[in-house]
Order: C-alpha cells, then structure tokens, then sequence
C-alpha cells in the first residue's frame, strides 16, 4: 500500500511546487514590469550605516552560536522571552523614530495606506499559502543535506515543554512574542528598512537576496536557515507586489502561529 500511496503523494508535491512558482513567477512579472511599490527616494546615505550595525547586531548571536558549536546551552526561560520581547519592543520603537524622520508619513512610508487591514491580511495568508511549498521543500531539503544540523531552537525546546506541562503562562508569552511581536519588530527591520536602503543603493534583486540572507542568519539554526531564506524572499516578494508592509506582517505572523500551533498539539498530544 505503501508504494501504491507514492507516486500520488509525489505528484501532488509536484503540483503544488509548480503551483507557487506560478504565483510567485506572476508576481515577480508583475514588479519587474511595474518597477515594484517599495518606496526607496526618501532613504540616504546615512541609512547604509545604520544598516550595517543592524547587520552585525542580527549576525552576532549567529557568528557566537558557530564559534561555541558543541558547548552546553544555558537555555531559554521565560525571563529570556520576557526580556527578547522587551527588546523587540525597543527595536519597533526605535526603527520607527528612524523611519519617521524620511520626509513623509510612516504610513505612507510603508504603504499602510495603500490597502485596508483586513485586505492586507486576507492577502498575507493567500500569499504564504501559496508559498508554503516552497518553504518546506527548502527545509526538507536542508534535512536530507545536512547531516548536522545542531540542536533546535532554544525556543522551540521551553515551548515544547511548556505545552506538555500545560503551563499556559510561558506558552502565552511565546505566542504573543513570536506572533506579534517579532513580526512587526522583524518586518520593520528587513523588510520596512534595511530591504528599501539596499534596494536603492544596490538594486532590487541585490537587496532581496542580502536582506534574506541576513533575515534567514538572525534566526541562529542552520537547519532552519534554508527554509527561512526562501520564506523571506516569498515575504519582500509579497512586499513589493503590494507595497504594503502589513501583507508580509500577516504572512511572518501566519507562519509562526501555525507552527507553534502544531508545536503545542504535538507536545500535548504525547504530554504524560
């Protein structure tokens, strides 16, 4: 029964790998035709700078977590997440002081204006949806290549455990941190800053690539890196097709309620 389920399964992961190169394909037709929506006149030379120390402070726990490879991990805790979502705050903030002082109004800046809320998120879910299977080819390819890839997530590890204890207190941080918060926070860094400046100074596909590349590097997992490279082209795609960066908010927050979502039945479904 097995063999007979297959080739099926084999085709239906084929149609749906074609099925969001078509979408995506279309969409970036549609920005090199058009030029794109992401606005980049009002960033200056200045900015380069300060995106190059967002660039360090995003690749230092990466470049610490490589050089201690193997040396036992304190872990995380809920102070941990207490204090990381106390960051991100400060870094919503302070990215949002630096973008308002471009000449013209935040919302118009990042194209809050351009559609409604409940569009941008109607279209944020479509648009992951439709990038799903490129997402998870890339992380199920990353699995069958690399033969060590690390521990998990220290974040992953305290929500497992806190799901299987039910301790709700700790699950509703992470939830709360890793749905709102890092998705606005990360998506005004990469994808509201970073992403417009070297796409002025450096070019579109130039800019698509580094910010990936650094957003995919922040994260600190080599066997994620992959999966969250292609996740964060799918999401500066969607950005410049929509110009809007509350549609590839509602795909970053999407996509991290769904997996922790399956993280918490998972953990609940094998809790003692």
């Amino acid at each position: 029964m097995q063999s007979q389920l297959t080739l099926p399964i084999l085709l239906l992961l084929i149609a749906c790998l074609a099925g969001a190169l078509g979408v995506y394909q279309n969409l970036l037709r549609r920005i090199h035709s058009g030029g794109g929506r992401v606005r980049t006149a009002e960033f200056r030379g200045v900015d380069v700078a300060v995106c190059a120390l967002l660039a360090v402070y995003f690749i230092s726990p990466a470049i610490q977590n490589a050089l201690h490879k193997g040396a036992p991990s304190a872990g995380i805790t809920l102070r941990l997440v207490l204090e990381n979502a106390a960051s991100q705050a400060g870094l919503i903030v302070i990215i949002g002081f630096l973008l308002s002082q471009h000449g013209t109004g935040l919302r118009h800046l990042l194209g809050f204006d351009r559609m409604g809320h409940g569009r941008a998120v109607i279209s944020g879910i479509g648009l992951l949806l439709a990038g799903l299977p490129l997402i998870l080819g890339a992380a199920l390819l990353a699995q069958l290549l690399i033969s060590n890839p690390g521990s998990e997530q220290g974040l992953v590890t305290l929500f497992r455990d806190a799901a299987q204890r039910s301790d709700y207190t700790t699950v509703g941080a992470v939830l709360f941190s890793a749905v709102v918060l890092a998705p606005a926070s990360e998506e005004l860094v990469f994808r509201g800053y970073v992403y417009p400046v070297l796409k002025r100074y450096g070019g579109g596909l130039a800019g698509a690539v580094f910010t990936s590349a650094l957003f995919a590097m922040a994260h600190a997992n080599l066997a994620s890196l992959p999966g969250l490279f292609v996740l964060a082209l799918c999401l500066t795609t969607a950005y410049e097709a929509s110009g809007c960066l509350m549609v590839p908010a509602a795909m970053h927050a999407t996509f991290n309620f769904a997996n922790l979502s399956y993280l918490f039945w998972q953990a609940q479904s094998t809790a003692p």
